[in-house]
């Protein structure tokens, strides 16, 4: 697996992320935080949204970073609770955290650390192995989902982040012509 494919999908994942909380600063308090009229979109709120999407990558990261170290068997991080992020302020900062630390942890994966294999509790229980690198892409996947989750909602509010797709962050960071 190539390391810069995984970073370039995490690459993205922080230009759109950054769309979504910039849309998200937008909202008022209870915007934020509202369920009312939320059905089947995200986690709840777009507070509790967004709270998953950065909890999911911390947790991921750690997790994988502790076991490509000596620090195997390291725990998946602490979940995030609904009070520490009365706004949007508030959880962009863990955001950013998360961001700056699954960016040092990308840009230094080499190939034989995505090639190594996990082993993770699998659908009823079975044992599932896995490639870090595969892993890596979920998480970047796992992001997409939310963000998506989170443009619908913030669409709803009347705050659209634009276009979120990769193709436009291809654009926005001025990819080259043939490549």
């Amino acid at each position: 697996m190539d390391p810069e494919v995984v970073r370039e999908l995490f690459a993205y994942g922080r230009w759109a992320g950054a769309r979504i909380f910039d849309a998200a600063a937008r909202l008022t308090p209870a915007q934020f935080t509202t369920t009312e009229g939320i059905q089947n979109a995200g986690r709840g709120s777009i507070r509790d949204t967004l709270r998953h999407l950065v909890g999911a990558q911390i947790g991921w990261v750690s997790w994988l970073s502790g076991s490509m170290s000596a620090e195997a068997g390291r725990a998946r991080g602490r979940a995030l609770q609904q009070t520490e992020f009365p706004d949007a302020a508030s959880l962009r900062a863990a955001w950013e955290e998360a961001e700056a630390e699954a960016r040092d942890f990308v840009d230094g994966v080499t190939v034989a650390e995505l090639e190594r294999v996990a082993t993770l509790p699998g659908p009823g229980g079975r044992a599932v192995d896995l490639r870090h690198g595969e892993l890596l892409i979920h998480v970047a996947n796992h992001g997409t989902q939310h963000r998506a989750e989170a443009a619908a909602l913030l669409t709803a509010f009347g705050q659209s982040p634009g276009d979120l797709d990769f193709l436009f962050y291809l654009l926005a960071r001025g990819a080259p012509a043939g490549g």
